[in-house]
């Protein structure tokens, strides 16, 4: 049955006191928008089109995507309570932000590595920094620039260092 009162906009429940699935469509034969949820231990609703589930929220607020998650330009995705890590694109650069403690860039494949390439200025792309996973090293595939006075440091204690201040080249021993 179907009631209305002023607390609440539409309660579904069924007459014979048992707790079961609930079908709402629009009724356009073409392309029907379906919700269809189901009670009694499952506590699962799913949302698509043509019969078809696109979305599916289950009770322990996990929501499952059949198909890409899509955002129109300068529409952020926010993750977190305080909505402190933010992925959009602006039609013309696309944004990583951290608002909150530190942005770490994991990978826990064994032996495998992460890449940061970029346009090779041929409409392809190369790798200019490579974290190599196995070899534990860092490899820069194409050149390093160090402005000026910038230091490049060796050692725990930042023992040595290289740097050009503008005139000459430099190399420095602390220890």
């Amino acid at each position: 049955g179907l009631d209305l009162d002023n607390t609440t906009i539409a309660r579904f429940y069924s007459n014979t006191g048992t707790r079961g699935s609930f079908i709402i469509r629009n009724g356009v034969a073409v392309s029907p928008t379906t919700f269809i949820g189901t009670a009694g231990g499952s506590e699962i609703l799913h949302i698509g089109t043509n019969n078809t589930v696109a979305l599916t929220l289950d009770g322990s607020q996990d929501a499952t995507f059949a198909g890409n998650v899509s955002l129109p330009d300068s529409k952020n995705l926010k993750l977190g309570t305080g909505q402190d890590l933010e992925l959009f694109h602006n039609a013309t650069d696309s944004y990583i932000i951290n608002s909150t403690g530190h942005l770490y860039i994991t990978n826990y494949a064994n032996d495998k590595n992460i890449k940061f390439a970029t346009d090779d200025g041929a409409g392809g792309t190369t790798n200019y920094i490579v974290i190599d996973g196995a070899s534990e090293y860092t490899q820069f595939d194409k050149a390093a620039r160090f402005m000026d006075n910038v230091h490049l440091q060796f050692g725990s204690s930042n023992d040595a260092g290289i740097y050009h201040n503008g005139t000459d080249m430099l190399v420095t021993n602390y220890s």
